[in-house]
């Protein structure tokens, strides 16, 4: 799990801030989360962190090899959360659902699985409040989301942008979206049963907002987006497979003739290249953009395999983050 936090250490060297890190501190907040930030008090960019099917406690759903130690404050999305918070974001680990065991005050916050799962009011509300919040007093949020939270972060982004743009609605969107390994269709909902296994819910809602309704298999209406986007996915992903194809979601920007930027990282790309390249001529990443890692991994690059690929991956979205938040 401590691989995880090698996505973040390259923010260091981009950074607008001084390099020694933020003492930061957990702030409340009125809705279930682990909120971090500076204690130095200021005016902070902020990004907004969607955990996976792994739930707000961290155990929903388990993955193979999965330790015991890491649930609550200890999972993977609070974990990273705190790393950004010392190097100057205000970070928000949000919990949409499965938020009971270590949210305290939430004890009786749906819903409890991933199921029907209202995002005006677990995940919409939040980022309307941290936006207008005196952490952040509107400097740019970024939401950042990974596997089932990527899926939610470009849905999101997406209805958001389709809302206001063909119903004349007004609501906040966030400023970038940080999707690693999403779907182009909206997955399963799923009902954890006592003995913790989990059920497929075959034909019920997995999201819904207001009137709409977002049932499996549902595609993801991603062109409507067309703010800074950061996508990674890998060409052997372990969970999803070849069932789901995020290389949909760039055809989708080509029908409406934005064409994304692509790259693929392949095996013989080093990392010391692609940092020397990128400071003569640093890549636009303000626009959509999609990475391909011809690698095995979900989320990151598996670092046992190609720690040199992570690297390369670190560095892009740290690279993307930077220029987002100077924009």
């Amino acid at each position: 799990m401590f691989k995880l936090f090698l996505l973040s250490l390259l923010v260091i060297s981009f950074s607008s801030n001084a390099s020694v890190p933020f003492e930061i501190q957990e702030y409340e907040s009125p809705y279930p989360g682990y909120l971090y930030g500076p204690k130095k008090e200021g005016d902070y960019p902020a990004i907004i962190f969607l955990h996976g099917s792994d739930g707000g406690n961290g155990d929903y759903y388990k993955s193979e090899g999965f330790n015991e130690s890491n649930v609550g404050e200890n999972s993977v999305a609070p974990q990273i959360a705190r790393y950004y918070a010392s190097q100057g974001f205000v970070t928000y680990a949000l919990c949409y659902f499965d938020c009971k065991k270590n949210h305290k005050g939430f004890e009786n916050y749906p819903p409890d699985n991933f199921n029907n799962i209202d995002i005006y009011e677990h995940v919409y509300k939040p980022l309307k409040w941290l936006k207008n919040s005196k952490f952040v007093n509107g400097s740019k949020v970024i939401l950042w989301g990974g596997s089932k939270g990527a899926e939610l972060s470009i849905l999101l982004a997406s209805h958001l942008s389709k809302l206001n743009k063909e119903d004349n609605q007004a609501y906040v969107v966030p400023d970038a979206v940080m999707s690693l390994s999403p779907s182009d269709r909206i997955g399963l909902a799923s009902l954890k049963e006592d003995d913790g296994t989990l059920k497929t819910l075959y034909g019920e809602p997995s999201y819904r907002f207001k009137e709409s309704v977002f049932k499996a298999w549902t595609p993801i209406d991603i062109e409507y987006y067309q703010g800074p986007l950061m996508i990674n996915y890998m060409t052997q992903d372990p969970l999803w497979g070849y069932l789901i194809q995020p290389v949909v979601l760039y055809y989708k920007y080509l029908s409406i003739d934005i064409t994304p930027l692509y790259f693929q990282i392949e095996e013989d790309l080093k990392f010391d290249d692609v940092y020397e390249s990128y400071q003569k001529a640093p890549t636009d990443f303000l626009g959509q953009n999609f990475i391909n890692f011809n690698f095995e991994g979900h989320v990151f690059v598996d670092q046992t395999k190609y720690e040199e690929a992570q690297k390369i991956q670190n560095f892009i979205n740290a690279a993307f983050i930077h220029q987002v938040i100077k924009q």
